[in-house]
C-alpha cells in the first residue's frame, strides 16, 4: 500500500500520516500472504463443523439430522433434478405468471438499452415478494449486532460510537439499512452437499449497494469538569443526519452451511402452529440443533467510492465527500483484495454470532396451535385472500395468518 512520506516539519501532517497508518496497516493485515497465493482467502475447511459435530441417533443408531446427500439423491430419483435445479424450477414456475416469462424458469426484462434479456427466476421472485417498490431490501437495525467501542450494556443495540468527554457528549447511529441490487443475479446455485449435513453455495450479482442513514447526535458534556458547559440557552443537543453509500459491481459469493435439523423435532411440529404463517420461522428453527457458517468467502470486480450525503451544511457534505473520494483512490486496489480475507476472518464470526442468537431465541418458541381454531382447515380461507373467501363463503378475516 502506498504511503505519504511524514514531514516531520509540516504542522497537522504527523496527525494525518498517523491516521493513514493505521489504515494501512488494519488493510495489510487482511491482504492476502505471497506463500498462499494472490487474492486468496484465509483457507477454512467448509466439512470442519460437520467432523466434529456430536450428531443425535435414534435407538438404532440412525442419525436424527436431516442428510442432505440423501435427501438430493431422494430428488433426483423423483424428478430427474439435483437440488438447486429443483429451487430453480420452483422458482421460475413461481415467476411464470409474470409478463414474458420463458418455458425455462426465466424471465424477461428491459436492460438499461430498452432490449429485452432473461433474467432468473430468483430476480423475479425477489422483486415481488420481497423487496420494496424501489428495489430495497430494508433491514430493522436493531436485529444487527454491532461491534461497539462500549461496554455499557444500557446502550441501545443500533449505537456504533458513545463518547462523552470534557467538550462533548457524541453518540452515532444507524438508523436504518438498506441493500440494494438483491435483484441482479446472474449466477444462483445453492443447496449443493458437500457432506451430510453441509450445503455449499454460490452466487454472483451484477451490481450491490448497501445504504446506512446514520444520525449524530452532538451535545454538551455533561461532566462536572467539562471544558463547555451547557447553560439554560443552550439547544440540547444537534442532531445531524446523513446516508452513507457503497457499492460494487460483479460481486460473487461462495458459502458452506452447517446445519443440524433434527427430524424428529421437525416431525412433532403440529400442523395447527405452522398454518399461521408468522409461525413458520420460529417453528422451523425450532427443529435446528446447531448451524454454522463453515465458509464465507466474497470477491468483487470493481468498487465505486463511498458517498456520504444528506448533511446540513453543503460546504461540509462536499468537504467529507472530497475527503472520501481521496481515500478511497488510495486504497481501492488494497480493500478488493483484501476483502476475501476480511469477509472470512470477521464478518463470519458476526453472521455465525447472529445464528447463535437466532437459535437460542427460537429454542421451545414454536406457539401452541390456536385453541379457537377446532375442527377442519377452511382451505378457503388457508389459500385465498380475505375478499376472495368471503365470495366463496369462507369465513374471511385470514383467521390462519
Amino acid at each position: 500500500i502506498g504511503m505519504l512520506d511524514r514531514n516531520e516539519g509540516e504542522e497537522g501532517g504527523g496527525a494525518f500520516n498517523d491516521m493513514l497508518s493505521m489504515a494501512s496497516d488494519w488493510i495489510g493485515g487482511y491482504l492476502p500472504k505471497e506463500d498462499v497465493g494472490e487474492g486468496s482467502a484465509a483457507v477454512v475447511d467448509p466439512l470442519y463443523a460437520e467432523e466434529n459435530a456430536d450428531v443425535p441417533t435414534d435407538e438404532d443408531g440412525n442419525s436424527l439430522w436431516i442428510n442432505f446427500v440423501e435427501v438430493e439423491e431422494f430428488a433426483q430419483e423423483l424428478t430427474g433434478l439435483e437440488l438447486n435445479g429443483l429451487v430453480e424450477s420452483i422458482l421460475g414456475s413461481s415467476s411464470s405468471m409474470l409478463p414474458s416469462s420463458s418455458s425455462t424458469g426465466a424471465t424477461e426484462r428491459a436492460d438499461d438499452s430498452g432490449s429485452e434479456t432473461e433474467e432468473l427466476g430468483i430476480n423475479s421472485f425477489l422483486r415481488n415478494n420481497v423487496l420494496n417498490e424501489d428495489g430495497l431490501l430494508v433491514i430493522d437495525p436493531s436485529t444487527i449486532i454491532l461491534p461497539t467501542n462500549n461496554d455499557n450494556d444500557n446502550i441501545d443495540s443500533t449505537t456504533l460510537f458513545e463518547m462523552n468527554n470534557t467538550f462533548m457528549q457524541t453518540t452515532l447511529s444507524i438508523s436504518s439499512v438498506s441493500i440494494g441490487g438483491l435483484d441482479t443475479f446472474t449466477k444462483f446455485n445453492i443447496l449443493d452437499p458437500i457432506g451430510n449435513y453441509t450445503l455449499r453455495n454460490n452466487f454472483e450479482l451484477d451490481q450491490l449497494s448497501i445504504l446506512v442513514e446514520l444520525q449524530a447526535d452532538i451535545a454538551p458534556s455533561s461532566k462536572s469538569d467539562a471544558v463547555i458547559a451547557a447553560t439554560n440557552d443552550s439547544p440540547p443537543s444537534v442532531t445531524e443526519s446523513f446516508v452513507l453509500e457503497i457499492a460494487a459491481n460483479d460481486v460473487a459469493v461462495d458459502l458452506a452451511l452447517f446445519l443440524g435439523i433434527n427430524t424428529q423435532t421437525l416431525g412433532s411440529i403440529p400442523l395447527g402452529s405452522i398454518i399461521h404463517m408468522e409461525n413458520i420461522p420460529s417453528c422451523l428453527l425450532s427443529a435446528v440443533d446447531d448451524a454454522e457458517l463453515t465458509a464465507l468467502s466474497v470477491t468483487v470486480g470493481d468498487m465505486t467510492s463511498p458517498t456520504l450525503s444528506g448533511f446540513l451544511d453543503q460546504g461540509l457534505d462536499e468537504l467529507i465527500s472530497t475527503f472520501g473520494d481521496a481515500l478511497f483512490a488510495m486504497y481501492e486496489q488494497s480493500l478488493i483484495q483484501a476483502m476475501p480475507n476480511l469477509i472470512e476472518m470477521t464478518v463470519r464470526d458476526m453472521v455465525n454470532d447472529f445464528i447463535d442468537d437466532a437459535l437460542s431465541d427460537s429454542e421451545n418458541s414454536c406457539p401452541d396451535p390456536d385453541s379457537s381454531l377446532d375442527g377442519l382447515v377452511d382451505y378457503r380461507d388457508l389459500f385465498l385472500s380475505e375478499e376472495e373467501s368471503v365470495e366463496l363463503l369462507g369465513r374471511g378475516g385470514s383467521p390462519y395468518g
